[in-house]
């Protein structure tokens, strides 16, 4: 995978509770909690996408 891998539409097994998953496991790792306002279909269009949003409530 790379930051252009694209995941919603491209990954079979990303759909919208393996989505809802991913957003709780990264709250709980890194300790973060996103609104839902925060999060579209932009957030999860790639996988640098995902990281820039992560990396963004990180900081």
């Amino acid at each position: 995978m790379t930051a252009e891998t694209p995941l919603l539409g491209a990954v079979p097994e990303l759909d919208s509770m393996a989505v809802v998953g991913v957003i709780g496991a990264l709250e709980e790792h890194f300790g973060i909690f996103f609104d839902d306002d925060e999060i579209d279909g932009q957030t999860f269009a790639t996988v640098g996408s995902l990281v820039d949003a992560v990396k963004q409530k990180v900081s």
